[in-house]
C-alpha cells in the first residue's frame, strides 16, 4: 500500500486518469471527487451528483480525461456532466422497451468520442458529445464459439463469419446447427475454418462456405481441436480416451491411439511443429509430429493435471493442475516447479515472446511468472482476490498478441478483467455474458477482445420476457 483515500463515505467506483497522475472517487451518495496522486489530503475539485437529478444511480463511466462523467440511472436514461464546469451538459432517454427498464452498463471509447451503453440485449453507440445515437447493435445472437481471423477484420461465431468493420453477417454456413457445434478454431493462414460437431470435424472452406474435408473420428465426441502450426495437420481428442492427428489435405489419420490411460483433457503442437503433447489426469504424453506417434509418457506422481502450453520458443512446456510445472521440451526432464499458488491450478498462458507465464488458480488469485527465473515478475504477486458477487477464480486467460495486456474471466461472471502484463496493473474491468464466460480472445492486432457467454435476449411473451442466450461481445481495448 503506497497511500489511500478517505472521501469521508463509502466509495462505490474509482478511476485513474489516461496520464495515470490523478484518480477519480465517486460517494455512494453521489459525491465526486478528483485527486492529485502526490497529495490526497484535499481533492482538486468536487461535484455533487444528487443535487443534480433525485434517482438512484445505477452505473457511471469516466472518460479517459476525467473531466466528463455519464450516469446512468434505474431506467433507461442516463445524463452526461462536465466536471470541470460542475454542471450537466447532456440529459438522454433511450427507448422504453416494455420488458427493458434499465441501463446495465456504460462505457467510453478509448478516444472518449463513443459511449456504449447496454440497454438489456441491445447496444447504443452515442456521441459522447451530443448524445445523439449513432447506431443500435441488436443482442440477440445465439452464439457460443469465437475465433477471431488471422486474415483479416473478420470474427467466426459459431456457423457464421462477421465484419468487425461494420458489424455485418458475412458469411452462414447453414448445414451447421449452432446447437451442434462444440468447437471452433480457425487455421494459421485464416483460410479454413474448423468446426467440430460430435465425432466429425468439418474444414471449411471461409471464402465460399464449401467443405473441404470431414474428419471422422470412430463415432466418439470430438474436443480439444488444434492446428499445427503450418495448418497441415488437426490434433482432436476423443472421449474414448483417444488423440486423433489427421492431414488437412486428404483427410487421412496420421494417427488415431487409444494409449492413453484416461480421457485426453488438453493437446497442443510445438510452436515449430516437430512435437505434439497431450495430457491425461495423471501423465503428460510427448510424441513426434512427423511420425504422428507417441514416443515418452511421463507420470505426474504429485498431483492431477489439467492443462498444457508449449512456450513459443520451443524450448518449454507448462503442465497446470495440483502443481505447477516448467518442462524442457529437448530433454524431456522437470526443469522447474513454481510455487506460489496456494490451490489447484486451472490455467495457464504464455506470453508471445515465451518470457512470461500466467496462471489463475482455486486460490482466486492471478501470477505472472517469469520463466527465466524462479521467482514472480518484479517480485510482485499480481494477484486479485475477487468478492462478493464476483466470481471465486478465473477460468480463461489470454495475452494480447502484442504482450502488453492479459485479459481474464470466469464460467461463473460476467465480469472481464484486463491487466498491464508489464506491470499487473488493472487496466479494464468490463461487462461481459450476465451468465458467465465460455470463451476469451485477443483479435490479432491486440485492439479488440471478443468474449462469448450465457447472456439473455427479449421475448415477445410478456409474462417470459428474458429468455437465457448464447451471446457474443466484441470491444476495442487500447
Amino acid at each position: 500500500e503506497l497511500t489511500r483515500v478517505d472521501s469521508g463515505s463509502w466509495i462505490r467506483q474509482v478511476n485513474f486518469n489516461q496520464q495515470g497522475n490523478q484518480l477519480a472517487t465517486v460517494d455512494l451518495d453521489g459525491g465526486v471527487n478528483i485527486w492529485n496522486l502526490q497529495d490526497f489530503t484535499y481533492p482538486v475539485s468536487h461535484f455533487d451528483l444528487s443535487t443534480s437529478v433525485d434517482s438512484p444511480i445505477r452505473t457511471l463511466a469516466f472518460r479517459g480525461d476525467l473531466n466528463n462523467l455519464a450516469v446512468g440511472y434505474g431506467t433507461t436514461s442516463l445524463q452526461l456532466f462536465d466536471l470541470k464546469q460542475g454542471r450537466a451538459t447532456a440529459w438522454i432517454n433511450l427507448p422504453d422497451y416494455p420488458d427493458t427498464r434499465q441501463i446495465e452498463a456504460l462505457a467510453f471509447s478509448p478516444d472518449g468520442k463513443q459511449l456504449a451503453i447496454d440497454v438489456g440485449f441491445d447496444i447504443f453507440l452515442i456521441d459522447a458529445t451530443s448524445g445523439a445515437t449513432e447506431r443500435i447493435l441488436p443482442g440477440d445472437h445465439d452464439i457460443h464459439h469465437l475465433a477471431f481471423s488471422p486474415a483479416g477484420p473478420w470474427l467466426a461465431a459459431d456457423n457464421a463469419i462477421y465484419s468487425l468493420e461494420d458489424g455485418s453477417r458475412l458469411q452462414t454456413f447453414r448445414a451447421f446447427s449452432p446447437a451442434n457445434i462444440q468447437a471452433i478454431t480457425y487455421s494459421p493462414d485464416g483460410q479454413v475454418l474448423a468446426i467440430t460437431e460430435g465425432s466429425t470435424v468439418s474444414l471449411v472452406d471461409v471464402a465460399t462456405g464449401r467443405v473441404l474435408q470431414k474428419l471422422v473420428a470412430n463415432g466418439a465426441n470430438t474436443r480439444c481441436l488444434k492446428f499445427n502450426p503450418d495448418g497441415r495437420k488437426v490434433v482432436a481428442a476423443t472421449d474414448d480416451d483417444r488423440l486423433w492427428i489427421w492431414e488437412v489435405i486428404t483427410g487421412a489419420v496420421l494417427q488415431g491411439t487409444d494409449a492413453f490411460t484416461g480421457p485426453v483433457l488438453d493437446v497442443g503442437f510445438s510452436p515449430d511443429g516437430s512435437r505434439f503433447a497431450a495430457i491425461t489426469n495423471d501423465h503428460l504424453w510427448l510424441g513426434d509430429a512427423q511420425e504422428s506417434a507417441v514416443q515418452e509418457t511421463l507420470p505426474s506422481p504429485a498431483g492431477a493435471l489439467t492443462h498444457l502450453a508449449f512456450n513459443p520458443n520451443n524450448l518449454m512446456l507448462a503442465t497446470s493442475g495440483d502443481w505447477l510445472r516448467l518442462w524442457n521440451t529437448s530433454a524431456t526432464i522437470l526443469h522447474r516447479e513454481l510455487v506460489g499458488h496456494t490451490a489447484r491450478v486451472n490455467v495457464i498462458a504464455f506470453s508471445p515472446d515465451g518470457r512470461y507465464l500466467a496462471t489463475a488458480g482455486d486460490d482466486h488469485t492471478v501470477r505472472i511468472w517469469n520463466t527465466e527465473s524462479p521467482i514472480l515478475v518484479n517480485g510482485n504477486d499480481f494477484s486479485r482476490t475477487l468478492e462478493a458477487d464476483l466470481p471465486a477464480d478465473i477460468d480463461f486467460l489470454s495475452f494480447s498478441p502484442d504482450g502488453s495486456r492479459l485479459a481474464g474471466g470466469s464460467r461463473r461472471s460476467s465480469i472481464v478483467y484486463v491487466w498491464d502484463s508489464r506491470n499487473g496493473l488493472p487496466l479494464l474491468t468490463l461487462n461481459g455474458p450476465v451468465g458467465g464466460l465460455t470463451s476469451l480472445h485477443f483479435s490479432p492486432d491486440s485492439s479488440l477482445l471478443a468474449v462469448s457467454g450465457i447472456g439473455f435476449r427479449r421475448t415477445s411473451n410478456p409474462l417470459d420476457s428474458y429468455r437465457r442466450s448464447n451471446a457474443a461481445y466484441v470491444g476495442k481495448v487500447n
